[in-house]
């Protein structure tokens, strides 16, 4: 973690941002005998994260299959990054009828489709909603 990433949340929170973390989780679903277990864990990452940062984060996590069940067709979730499913949930029914300014709206994430990153939805996902988008190198940046 960013050593500025504590303060930087607070100070947008004090600034009046809503802070939410939107991620993709497939081991929930690829770990089937053990799901329980991988949720706890991942809300158990979070929770830690959330403490850490010491600001109020809303958190919506993706961990279905798709329409047919299977854990290999993600493409088909509608909730899964880069689908914008999760942001328009977020914005329909849990933003307390809050208008989003999407001038002041942005999103950082690492899966910007690299030669390291490990996929490209994060910076899709910003893209399908609307919002500008910054790499954590970048945004945390000391």
């Amino acid at each position: 973690m960013y050593p500025v990433i504590p303060d930087k949340l607070q100070s947008l929170y004090n600034n009046g941002y809503k802070l939410v973390i939107f991620t993709n989780e497939s081991n929930i679903e690829r770990w089937k005998n053990q799901r329980q277990k991988a949720v706890d864990s991942k809300i158990g990452r979070l929770n830690q994260f959330i403490e850490k940062v010491k600001v109020p984060i809303q958190v919506f996590i993706a961990c279905g299959t798709g329409k047919s069940g299977k854990a290999g067709t993600k493409e088909a979730d509608p909730f899964r990054k880069p689908k914008p499913g999760m942001w328009q949930l977020m914005e329909k029914h849990f933003n307390s009828g809050i208008t989003i300014d999407m001038n002041q709206s942005f999103y950082v994430g690492d899966a910007a489709g690299r030669k390291k990153d490990h996929s490209d939805a994060d910076i899709k996902f910003a893209e399908a909603n609307g919002l500008k988008f910054h790499l954590p190198e970048d945004f945390f940046a000391a």
